[in-house]
């Protein structure tokens, strides 16, 4: 599939480096007339409002057009993630059939990492996932706009894929771009990661030809996981660590690979997953995370202390106790006994005993 011969994109990418070197843009070339003025009266301040240090520059446009470039498709990113994963399921026949995904896009445009080996992870993660694209065509897309940009791909990762689904428009109707945050913790404001204000920035970045839809937005993070996991397609292949070891999908043990077991758990459907996780490890660690969950330290982690509070689930008792322990020195424990050495199991039940001496 040949990239459409416009501009649109490449003005994206530039943005957030030139806002914050005060430079002006000049497009040379054909530049959709919906998304210049989008960008000039919206955007702008849009990511201004998200990082007060961006000027404000100026956009001059040399050829814009409202021509439409004859894409029909609909498109959306693959990562084998909880967001991705529930976007495609969604879309798949409860919608009118014009929303129906048909192509799955997969990125290298900063998710896998900005420390100079992301083309070998990229490439080793698609040739894991090409084979369970659910039946749909499966596009790898590898970009050096990560030097260009120079900027955190949390703080941009919303522009990065935008502008890779823009490079489609002679195939691509509609980009549905997962988002992370329910609608309910959406905000416009400084922040370190775009994600929070996806429901009012992805549209903003649509063409006459491609309209840009920020999807997810109306499910909780355990709506999501539910809703994914009686899709045997996800069994093996679910995605979401973010230690991943060699030859291994999800390392079972990180703060993520945790979030999801223990939701999957009280949802019932953690079995369906044994060759996704290392379920071993996991309830290596299960109490002490299930106490740290309890605590109510994050968003995500309050979405699943309401859930266990809900469904009745049974809270171990070690992690009735350990709740009360800092944050930081659960987080230690967990590391600590997600390694299987005998010195950590030692030091671990040496601390409960203690707790529930002093109790």
């Amino acid at each position: 599939m040949r990239p459409v011969d416009a501009a649109d994109s490449f003005l994206l990418v530039l943005l957030p480096r030139a806002m914050r070197e005060g430079l002006d843009i000049v497009v040379e070339g054909e530049l959709s007339s919906q998304l210049y003025y989008n960008v000039t009266q919206y955007y702008l301040a849009f990511l201004r409002t998200l990082e007060a240090a961006r000027k404000p520059i100026a956009i001059v446009a040399r050829r814009l057009t409202t021509r439409t470039h004859g894409g029909a498709g609909v498109f959306t990113g693959f990562s084998a993630g909880v967001d991705s994963f529930a976007t495609i399921l969604s879309h798949t026949k409860d919608v009118p059939p014009e929303f129906r995904v048909t192509h799955l896009l997969f990125n290298n445009v900063g998710s896998h990492g900005q420390t100079g080996n992301d083309q070998q992870i990229f490439e080793e993660r698609y040739r894991r996932l090409e084979s369970r694209a659910m039946g749909l065509p499966f596009l790898p897309v590898t970009s050096n706009l990560d030097e260009v940009m120079r900027s955190k791909f949390e703080k941009t990762h919303t522009i990065r894929n935008c502008a890779t689904a823009l490079l489609f428009q002679n195939a691509c109707a509609k980009f549905l771009y997962s988002s992370a945050v329910h609608y309910r913790d959406a905000f416009v404001n400084e922040t370190e990661y775009m994600g929070f204000s996806d429901a009012v920035g992805v549209a903003l970045l649509s063409t006459e030809t491609t309209q840009c839809i920020s999807a997810g937005g109306q499910f909780t993070r355990f709506e999501k996981t539910e809703l994914i996991a009686d899709e045997p397609a996800t069994f093996d292949t679910l995605d979401v660590c973010v230690k991943p070891k060699a030859g291994v999908v999800n390392c079972s043990t990180c703060w993520k690979c945790l979030r999801t077991q223990l939701t999957l758990e009280i949802a019932g459907k953690l079995d369906n997953y044994n060759r996704a996780f290392d379920l071993a490890a996991y309830r290596r660690v299960r109490d002490l995370f299930i106490a740290l969950v309890l605590k109510e330290s994050s968003l995500l982690n309050k979405e699943i202390a309401e859930q266990i509070a809900r469904r009745n689930f049974a809270v171990p008792p070690v992690a009735r106790i350990m709740r009360r322990a800092p944050e930081r020195l659960l987080q230690d424990l967990i590391a600590m006994q997600s390694r299987p050495e005998p010195y950590a199991k030692q030091l671990y039940w040496r601390l409960v005993s203690r707790k529930s001496a002093a109790r």
